[in-house]
């Protein structure tokens, strides 16, 4: 159903491109090959089974565009979608709206957005294309979005976050830090903090 939607959208403007697989190859190697057929100044994502605001990409160019920003940060509404459950409201993540600037600052950023929960996914947020030139998601279990927004905020001059909730993430089944047991718990927050920490150093950043 997914590649017929995708079809007849494209008969419908030539800005829609479908990038075929012959194998599911994964969410990462999936946003890989979009932002290398990507043609446009901005880039976001959304995952398939999750939806955004029908004004969410308005809002966030319009701040890009007015700000210089090379990257922009929205909120996030949880909705609670489970098996013979009616879907719910479930938590509202959002940080304040503030520009950051300048290439330390913007790292300092990172610690404040990550405090508000907003740092760590890659769908609350619109990059200008060219930073994430020669950027992957890496084919790692749960952190890759935190990885690969390390690397882009790396790149950034200016930051820009809104309080706005524009994008809505349903979680049912989703493997999550936060649901479920998850034995390289450990392992995957050390790696988070020792690449962060890495960054810093190496830019003259305290942490």
């Amino acid at each position: 159903r997914g590649g017929g939607i995708c079809k007849e959208n494209i008969r419908a403007g030539s800005r829609i491109q479908m990038i075929g697989k012959a194998e599911n190859e994964g969410l990462s190697a999936g946003r890989n090959s979009g932002i290398a057929a990507a043609r446009g100044e901005y880039i976001t994502f959304v995952d398939a089974d999750d939806w955004i605001e029908e004004n969410a990409l308005e809002i966030a160019y319009q701040t890009a565009a007015s700000e210089n920003s090379d990257l922009v940060v929205f909120g996030i509404a949880q909705d609670l979608d489970y098996p013979g459950k009616s879907s719910v409201s479930g938590a509202a993540i959002f940080s304040a709206e503030k520009r950051y600037e300048g290439l330390p600052e913007v790292l300092r950023s990172i610690a404040i957005l990550d405090y508000d929960k907003v740092f760590p996914y890659s769908c609350n947020k619109l990059y200008r294309r060219r930073i994430l030139e020669g950027i992957q998601f890496p084919s790692v279990s749960l952190v890759g979005d935190y990885l690969f927004n390390l690397a882009a905020f790396h790149r950034c001059s200016v930051v820009s976050s809104v309080p706005d909730l524009l994008y809505h993430y349903v979680q049912g089944g989703k493997q999550t830090l936060s649901n479920g047991y998850t034995p390289e718990y450990y392992d995957m927050m050390r790696l988070r903090m020792d690449t962060l920490l890495a960054i810093y150093r190496e830019n003259n950043v305290d942490a």
